[in-house]
């Protein structure tokens, strides 16, 4: 009904669900964030959208958990009196799930800022048979998964990459966990890399595969697949990160699945 300094082309009219993609994502461009809200009027209500241009200011949505509130709050309580052993469980309670949050803000501005294009890749030669190799090593080394079947293949011992190696190792593990926690014990995953024209990596599974409405979503920053069993309690943007640490390296990634065949996920570098 009224807009002051409206960019051209910005819609004028909503639907709920534009409203919804408006305030998880930054749709206008990359400096600038959406806030969304909502303001009652007589017998009318309204909602308005208020853009920021402004690379430095970000929206975060933040979660919380009730309960390590109270555990805290029954900590300082002086009417409350708890064994040495109590102590000790809400502590390691409230413990982790501070580092669940910090994990959360930190992926929160990870994604952002390679969205953004505001990430300095610090580039240096990568021997991704290496890389891949250590990956593979450090998740079997987790007892987690010490009886998982991960298979490592390459098509010679040294294929040099640019990358930022740190970037590329989160990108990486994050595509192999997400095999892991999306399928049962008995999974056996593949991951190879081959250099021909390009450099290729594969990660493959023969697990419970995606249905198609989920592998279209796979990749949108804090979507779930229905797959994901209890024990994965990430911020739901392991696979984003992945997504957009490859394509700030000006690399490929394409997932293809098939419900109750598996997934294949390849990256072209």
């Amino acid at each position: 009904m009224w807009g002051y300094r409206v960019p051209a082309g910005v819609m004028k009219h909503y639907t709920p669900a534009d409203m919804i993609q408006m305030y998880k994502y930054q749709e206008v461009n990359g400096d600038t964030t959406v806030f969304v809200g909502e303001k009652a009027s007589a017998d009318r209500r309204y909602s308005y959208f208020i853009g920021m241009e402004n690379p430095n200011l970000s929206r975060y949505v933040v979660f919380y958990d009730n309960q390590v509130i109270l555990h805290s709050e029954m900590l300082r309580d002086p009417d409350y009196h708890f064994t040495l052993d109590e102590i000790r469980e809400y502590a390691a309670i409230i413990e982790k799930k501070s580092v669940y949050i910090k994990e959360v803000i930190e992926d929160l501005n990870l994604t952002t800022r390679l969205r953004n294009k505001e990430l300095s890749l610090q580039r240096k030669t990568v021997n991704m048979v290496t890389l891949l190799r250590s990956i593979v090593i450090d998740i079997l080394n987790d007892p987690k998964y010490a009886n998982c079947h991960i298979e490592f293949a390459f098509s010679e011992e040294y294929i040099p990459v640019e990358a930022d190696e740190i970037l590329m190792w989160r990108a990486i593990n994050n595509l192999i966990y997400n095999a892991l926690v999306h399928n049962d014990d008995g999974v056996k995953i593949t991951v190879s890399v081959e250099k021909k024209e390009r450099v290729r990596i594969t990660i493959a599974d023969d697990g419970k595969g995606f249905k198609k409405e989920e592998l279209n979503r796979i990749f949108d920053r804090y979507y779930r697949g229905t797959n994901t069993g209890d024990a994965h309690k990430g911020s739901g943007l392991g696979m984003a990160i992945a997504h957009d640490i490859i394509k700030a390296h000006q690399g490929e990634i394409v997932i293809n699945s098939e419900e109750g065949r598996g997934t294949v996920v390849k990256i072209t570098l």
